[in-house]
């Protein structure tokens, strides 16, 4: 994605081919810990975001001015998760994340996780570890505090493959690359496999009780002219999670106007880290 923000890259040590952690300095008068700061920031890219991408890095250098102190776990979505990869190696990827998660060196009862969730992609890697978490920990991952960018969206086969088309490979492999993946898709649109499966059977299970936190609390933020996710299918989704029993006042809808599908930050960054710092402070009120 273009921009124009000039960002020096953090050194993540990388996991594996999707997840990587940064670490800040051990040196405490650098990097001072602050108990009402996050201990672990999880960032959830959108789908086909590049480790490169000058835009994501801007995330987590802004993440870093603000909460020096804290970890970030960097987690990616490909694509390929939403037409051709199976579940198991989807989820055989994500596996690591929840080890990253309990490096965190505060202790388990005082750790402060702020998760980030961008696009539809992010949406399913966010509730992959939520899975994998309490399949492995028999608990519910302890979230204080939750961004959703874009998201969560409901299946659509027009705006779900423009999505995914805008990780193809350029140039001549871009047309059986585009081919495959169109046909892929509408042979598996339907079934359990498929992304209509993944994006709305993602989007449900933010609001479960059974894998997610009912006490943390969440901003929407989303846009009236986002062409992947619409703004209909955000606001429904925190009128479902009140029904279900999540509290009021822990759900935030921020509207931005005529900015695009996950530049809201691009669009007015003040506002955007606002938004963010206002969120994390409440969680300590």
């Amino acid at each position: 994605m273009a921009t124009t923000i000039n960002v020096p890259i953090l050194e993540f040590t990388r996991l594996n081919s999707i997840l990587s952690l940064y670490t800040p300095p051990s040196d405490s008068a650098r990097t001072p810990s602050n108990p009402a700061h996050p201990s672990t920031i999880i960032f959830y890219a959108w789908m086909g975001a590049s480790p490169k991408s000058r835009y994501l890095n801007s995330f987590y250098n802004h993440y870093h001015t603000l909460y020096p102190s804290a970890r970030i776990i960097s987690i990616l979505s490909n694509y390929s998760f939403f037409v051709w990869t199976s579940t198991a190696a989807r989820l055989d990827l994500c596996s690591a994340v929840v080890s990253a998660i309990e490096t965190d060196p505060s202790p388990e009862n005082k750790r402060n996780i702020l998760v980030h969730v961008m696009s539809n992609g992010g949406v399913l890697g966010f509730v992959d570890t939520c899975k994998l978490y309490k399949e492995q920990t028999g608990k519910v991952l302890d979230v204080k505090a939750m961004v959703l960018d874009s998201a969560p969206g409901q299946y659509a086969f027009s705006s779900a493959y423009y999505a995914i088309s805008q990780g193809f490979p350029k140039g001549i492999l871009w047309y059986p690359v585009a081919t495959l993946s169109w046909v892929a898709m509408s042979l598996l649109e339907r079934t359990r496999f498929g992304p209509y499966e993944l994006i709305d059977g993602s989007r449900s299970a933010l609001n479960d009780f059974d894998l997610m936190d009912r006490n943390s609390k969440r901003v929407y933020i989303y846009s009236d002219s986002d062409a992947v996710v619409d703004k209909a299918s955000v606001e429904s989704h925190p009128h479902d999670a009140k029904m279900k029993g999540f509290e009021a006042g822990n759900l935030t809808l921020q509207k931005w106007q005529d900015s695009k599908h996950i530049q809201h930050m691009l669009k007015d960054p003040d506002r955007y880290w606002g938004l963010v710092s206002q969120l994390w402070a409440s969680c300590s009120k």
